[in-house]
C-alpha cells in the first residue's frame, strides 16, 4: 500500500500518526488491506444472515455485494465494495472479540479511509457498530458520501460520544465496524481505525452543549 497517500489523508485532517512495528488491534481494524490480529469480514443479508469471507474479498448469497480489491492507483491495498440494489440491507462488517474504548469515549472518533465511487449515493447508508447481545448503534452517513468529493480519498470521523449518546455500550465492541445498504453504491475503503478527535472537536458534547 501507498503509506505516504494515508499519512497525508491523516495529516491533512489534523489525524496524527504514528509509525507502529505492531499494530495495536484495540484500535486499527483495517489497514495494509487485511484485518488485524482476530478481526475478519463477515457478509450479512441477501440470503446469508451470517456468511464470513476472507480479506482479499467474497460477495453475498445472491451477489448483491461484492467486497474485493479496488485496484486503486493511490492505496494498491484498498478494497471496493460494490452494492447492488438487493432484497433488503446488506451488511460489511469487521468482527471479533469485544475490545474496551469506553475510556475514550470524549476523546477519540473512528476515522475511516474512504473513497465514494458512485456518481449517486442512496437514501439512507448506515456505519454500525455492535455491543453484545440487543446492544448496537448506528449512524446515518449518506449526506457525508453524498457531499464527498467523487473518486477522492477522505476521511470519515464518527466520534465515539455520538455512539455513546445511542446507548453503545463502548467497553464491549466486538463488531466494531460495518456499512449498510439496501441500494446500488461503490466505495473504495482503505483504513479503518480509532484516532484522536480532531483539534477542538468534542464531538456530539458539541451538539449538546449547542442544544442546551
Amino acid at each position: 500500500m501507498n503509506k505516504c497517500i494515508l499519512i497525508l489523508i491523516f495529516m491533512s485532517l489534523g489525524f496524527p500518526v504514528v509509525a507502529q512495528e505492531k499494530i495495536n488491534t484495540n484500535f486499527f481494524y483495517f489497514l495494509n488491506g487485511e484485518t488485524p490480529g482476530y478481526w475478519g469480514w463477515v457478509i450479512r443479508g441477501d440470503g446469508n444472515w451470517w456468511m464470513p469471507i476472507e480479506d482479499k474479498g467474497g460477495q453475498s448469497a445472491g451477489g448483491a455485494l461484492k467486497i474485493e480489491k479496488a485496484d486503486d492507483k493511490e492505496i494498491p491495498s484498498a478494497l471496493r465494495l460494490k452494492w447492488r440494489k438487493g432484497k433488503g440491507e446488506i451488511n460489511a462488517s469487521i468482527v471479533g472479540s469485544p475490545v474496551d474504548l469506553s475510556k475514550y469515549e470524549n476523546s477519540a472518533e473512528y476515522a475511516i479511509a474512504l473513497k465514494v465511487i458512485s456518481r449517486k449515493v442512496p437514501q439512507k447508508v448506515f456505519f454500525k457498530v455492535n455491543c453484545g447481545k440487543d446492544c448496537s448503534g448506528q449512524v446515518d452517513i449518506s449526506d457525508s458520501l453524498k457531499n464527498a468529493p467523487r473518486n477522492k480519498w477522505f476521511v470519515l470521523p464518527v466520534p465515539l460520544n455520538c455512539l455513546a449518546m445511542q446507548g453503545v455500550d463502548l467497553s464491549h465492541i466486538d463488531w466494531p465496524f460495518s456499512l449498510a445498504t439496501a441500494d446500488s453504491l461503490e466505495l473504495h475503503l482503505g483504513e479503518v481505525r480509532i484516532a484522536p478527535l480532531a483539534k477542538g472537536s468534542k464531538g456530539c458534547a458539541d451538539e449538546v452543549a449547542t442544544a442546551s
